[in-house]
């Protein structure tokens, strides 16, 4: 008997050690407060990707949610199931003006949303750059397809959308030397040797475009290199990418940052990556003098000027709402700010960085405020005092009063 109390007594220390010891047991997910879908335009034959923004308690938790909800579609009639399809959060539809309704459901919130695929067809394809040059086995070109769908009337509700993704990308059969990537990475042109001009074509819903590219061997001379931008001014610790460009006659110019061999004079004053992000220039100094960058590709350099400056101060800031300083019940409102910077206004902007933090005081639930500073009203309140921090400013914290009307 003694013997099995100790052999329990054993293996219960065991399990205990070890539900205590597990420091890679997986944190409680913290569920939201409210959720709400965010609606995206939806055009026929383009994935699109569905996010509902979620609301936490602490404001600090606020995201956009992605795959976390649980998306379902009803179709609304005349539509049918097969309409539309639904992959995690990823909806498309082949039929224009089909509707459905799109539910999220996380934890226990749950939000609905209406939606209907855009009557709008494609008119149009165009790939953007048209024209270019790359050098074969050395670099490649990354294309761009877009559609413009349009309703054939009216030139202002013409929507231009990104298909690069969805477009069938194709170079002319029996081309052994050119490619174009039709799987991973769409439009993604490369070439395994010279040749003459190729037409890259990129087709979607019964319209195509092309695109001309040219190949050279690594080894073709070419008349000059330019490195841009010419003269910089960083503030110390600030980054700048310079871009280098190969000019080849007559075919063109192609892009060779990647390629080219970057020296700073002086890395005191300022560095320039060499192995990684090629060309970034970072400056390093408050003394305000100039150092040179040199680019060197094949026989030709090329030089930038960069001062490095000490970083500039941030002085102050002013807030402001989208919407003046109310909110209805249910609806948000985006602060606004407006930055001194040695001692210069800059252009007012929408609060978009976790530099500020947003609070109401403690007890207030009229308004509610989540990531980016955006207020939600929720229950009617006057004068209520919304306090926002940016440590990286001298004068670190301004207020506002907010107002929550009825809707």
């Amino acid at each position: 008997m003694q013997f099995i109390k100790l052999l329990l007594i054993g293996l219960l220390s065991t399990v205990s050690l070890l539900a205590c010891g597990d420091d890679n047991a997986t944190e409680p997910v913290i569920p939201p407060i409210s959720m709400t879908i965010n609606m995206p335009a939806i055009y026929k034959g383009v994935p699109t990707e569905l996010t509902a923004k979620g609301v936490y308690e602490n404001p600090a938790l606020n995201k956009t949610l992605t795959t976390e909800p649980r998306w379902t579609i009803i179709p609304t009639a005349p539509s049918v199931e097969a309409d539309f399809t639904l992959t995690n959060n990823i909806l498309s539809s082949n039929k224009l003006g089909a509707k459905a309704k799109i539910t999220a459901a996380y934890f226990a919130t749950m939000d609905n949303k209406s939606i209907a695929v855009s009557n709008l067809t494609v008119e149009s394809v165009e790939i953007t750059p048209n024209d270019f040059t790359i050098i074969a086995n050395k670099t490649n070109k990354q294309l761009k397809a877009t559609a413009t769908y349009s309703d054939g009337v009216d030139a202002t509700n013409d929507k231009k959308v990104d298909i690069t993704t969805v477009a069938d990308w194709t170079v002319p059969t029996g081309t052994t030397t050119m490619t174009v990537d039709n799987i991973a990475n769409k439009g993604l042109v490369a070439a395994t040797s010279k040749t003459a001009k190729t037409n890259i074509t990129a087709s979607f819903s019964a319209k195509s475009n092309t695109a001309t590219v040219t190949a050279l061997e690594e080894s073709s001379k070419y008349s000059s290199l330019l490195v841009e931008p010419a003269d910089i001014t960083l503030g110390n610790g600030l980054t700048k990418q310079l871009i280098a460009t190969a000019y080849y006659k007559p075919v063109g110019s192609i892009d060779v940052t990647n390629l080219t061999t970057w020296v700073s004079a002086d890395p005191k004053i300022a560095t320039v990556e060499n192995i990684t992000n090629k060309g970034l220039v970072t400056a390093k100094s408050d003394s305000s003098t100039s150092v040179i960058i040199t680019g060197t590709y094949g026989i030709h350099s090329d030089t930038a000027e960069a001062k490095s400056i000490p970083a500039p101060i941030f002085n102050s800031f002013a807030i402001s709402g989208t919407d003046g300083d109310t909110v209805k019940i249910g609806e948000t409102n985006q602060l606004q700010t407006t930055e001194t910077i040695d001692g210069s206004s800059q252009r007012i902007k929408n609060i978009n960085s976790s530099d500020y933090v947003c609070t109401v005081a403690d007890g207030v639930t009229a308004i509610r405020i989540s990531k980016n500073c955006l207020i939600t009203g929720v229950a009617e309140i006057t004068d209520t005092v919304i306090t926002i921090t940016n440590n990286k400013a001298i004068s670190k914290t301004q207020t506002i009063k907010f107002n929550v009307t009825a809707k």
